[in-house]
C-alpha cells in the first residue's frame, strides 16, 4: 500500500480507502471488527462511514480502542436522506451518534453528501465551521457530481472534494477537480468502477455467424472498454482503481469492498504500474461512446 499526504494536515492516508456502510446488513459488531482489521492489516488506514448501524460503529470502536487514534483517518458522510438532513439538529445528532457509539473521539473529515443550493442554513454552516475550529471534525468536505457542487466549492467553506473519477471521466470531471485543487482542496475519488463500467467492460456482442457474414469483426472491441476484462493479470476493477490513482490531485480512492481476499488484492494495486498499452486503450475508449450509452459494435 502506498500513502499520500492529506492536504495541510500532514497526515499520510492510504491510497485506497474503505467505505463502511450497512448495505449488506451485517448484524454483529465482530463482523465489522474483522473487516476493519483486514483493512489495517493490508495497509488501509482510511475509512469512510456511511449510513452506520449500531453494529458497525461498535465494531469500528473495537478496532479503534486498540490502535493509536492518530494512525486512523475516519470520515463521516452525512446526507440529506438522514433524519433532519443538513439542519443544525440533524448534523449534531449524526456526529454525536457516531462519536458516542464508536468512541472515536473526533472525526478527521465530515463530508456533506450532495447538498442542494440553499440546503445548509447559516446556523448549520456556523456549526460545521465550529466543528473544524474545535477539532471535532478536522476537515470539511462536500461530495457530489452535480451542478450544485460547483457553488459549494466556490464558497471556500470546504477543504475537501469527494468526486467521481474513473477511466470514463471527461473534461467536466477533470475541470471540477482542477478547480478544487486551485482552491487548495484535497480530492477524494469515488466511483472508480461502477455498474456502467462493468457493463461496458463486457465488450461488443458476438454476432451470429452465417454463410454470408463473418463470425466476428477483427476490429471488434477497439475503442470500447472490452479491454478491461481482457488484460492478463488484472481485473477490470483493478485497472479502474489503478487509473484513478494516476491522477496527481487524488489523495485516496474510495472502494466498497467487503471480503478479506478482495481487500488483500486491492491493497496491492497501488504498488503496480498499469500494463503497457492500457493507457492508450483507455483514451481510445474515453473518446468513443460513454459507458452509460455503450453501443455495441455490429458485425
Amino acid at each position: 500500500m502506498r500513502y499520500r499526504s492529506f492536504g495541510a494536515t500532514g497526515m499520510a492516508v492510504s491510497a485506497v480507502s474503505l467505505i463502511l456502510n450497512d448495505a449488506r446488513g451485517r448484524t454483529r459488531a465482530s463482523e465489522w471488527r474483522e473487516l476493519v482489521f483486514a483493512g489495517l492489516e493490508n495497509g488501509v488506514n482510511s475509512f469512510e462511514i456511511s449510513d452506520p448501524s449500531p453494529a458497525l460503529l461498535e465494531g469500528l470502536g473495537m478496532v479503534a480502542a486498540g490502535v493509536e487514534r492518530r494512525l486512523m483517518f475516519v470520515a463521516l458522510r452525512a446526507g440529506a436522506k438522514q433524519t433532519q438532513g443538513f439542519s443544525t439538529e440533524g448534523l449534531t445528532a449524526a456526529i454525536r451518534g457516531v462519536l458516542e457509539k464508536s468512541g472515536l473521539g473526533y472525526l478527521d473529515l465530515l463530508t456533506l453528501d450532495q447538498p442542494e443550493p440553499g440546503a445548509i442554513d447559516q446556523g448549520a454552516m456556523d456549526l460545521i465551521k465550529g466543528l473544524r475550529t474545535s477539532r471535532i471534525a478536522g476537515r470539511l468536505g462536500v461530495a457530489g457530481d452535480y451542478d450544485g457542487v460547483d457553488g459549494w466549492v466556490a464558497t471556500g467553506a470546504f477543504d475537501t472534494l469527494v468526486h467521481p473519477f474513473s477511466v470514463a471521466s471527461g473534461w467536466r470531471e477533470r475541470n471540477r477537480i482542477k478547480t478544487a485543487t486551485s482552491r487548495d482542496m484535497s480530492v477524494i475519488a469515488s466511483d472508480s468502477f461502477n455498474d456502467e463500467l462493468a457493463e461496458a467492460a463486457k465488450g461488443p456482442k458476438v454476432p451470429i455467424s452465417s454463410l454470408w457474414k463473418r463470425k466476428s469483426d477483427p476490429l471488434s472491441g477497439y475503442g470500447t472498454y472490452a479491454f478491461l476484462n481482457a488484460t492478463p493479470g488484472w481485473t477490470a476493477e483493478d485497472i479502474c482503481l489503478a487509473y484513478s490513482l494516476t491522477e496527481p490531485a487524488v489523495t485516496t480512492v474510495l472502494m466498497n469492498v467487503e471480503r478479506r481476499e478482495r481487500i488483500e488484492a486491492m491493497a496491492d494495486v497501488p504498488e503496480r504500474d498499469l500494463p503497457t498499452g492500457v493507457a492508450a486503450q483507455i483514451e481510445m475508449a474515453r473518446f468513443s461512446a460513454p459507458p452509460g450509452g455503450v453501443e455495441r459494435r455490429k458485425a
